[in-house]
């Protein structure tokens, strides 16, 4: 099982190792980045669309509000990695989950963010967009708290 799930995260990160005692800050920091960089290229989507036009003081104010949701993700991911016993293979499967779900709902998030970047921000159909986007943070930030506060 655990070699499956290592080999699922290498799909997104190729020189990943799993897990030891010896390279668990390495390995976590490696999940970390991946989600922290997919995060920062969804972000940077939503602030170029919010600078590039005239928009209403309440599209302004959903797109700020994803803004805010993107930056509390990534600060919680840049907290300080703390060790962990990983002498179960148990743990390691879970930590290995949680890291293919952290990963795969940055990437989701991400390829949100460039779907509202597409749209034109006065349309009925951006303020859906912006709407599941902002959604799927509450898919995400359970996954970031259990990974900053093992």
């Amino acid at each position: 099982m655990s070699e499956e799930l290592i080999n699922k995260i290498k799909e997104y990160i190729p020189d990943f190792n799993g897990y030891s005692q010896e390279n668990f800050i390495e390995s976590e920091s490696s999940i970390r980045k991946k989600s922290i960089e997919e995060l920062q290229i969804g972000m940077n989507l939503i602030k170029e669309q919010l600078n590039n036009n005239k928009l209403n003081d309440i599209k302004k104010s959903v797109g700020e509000a994803v803004i805010e949701k993107f930056k509390t993700s990534i600060e919680n991911l840049k907290k300080n990695i703390e060790m962990i016993d990983l002498f179960s293979n148990e743990k390691i499967t879970n930590l290995l989950t949680q890291d293919i779900n952290l990963i795969t709902k940055s990437i989701a998030i991400k390829e949100k963010a460039v779907r509202v970047s597409r749209e034109i921000p006065n349309a009925r159909s951006w303020d859906n967009e912006i709407d599941e986007l902002y959604n799927k943070f509450k898919e995400l930030s359970p996954m970031v708290k259990k990974r900053t506060n093992q």
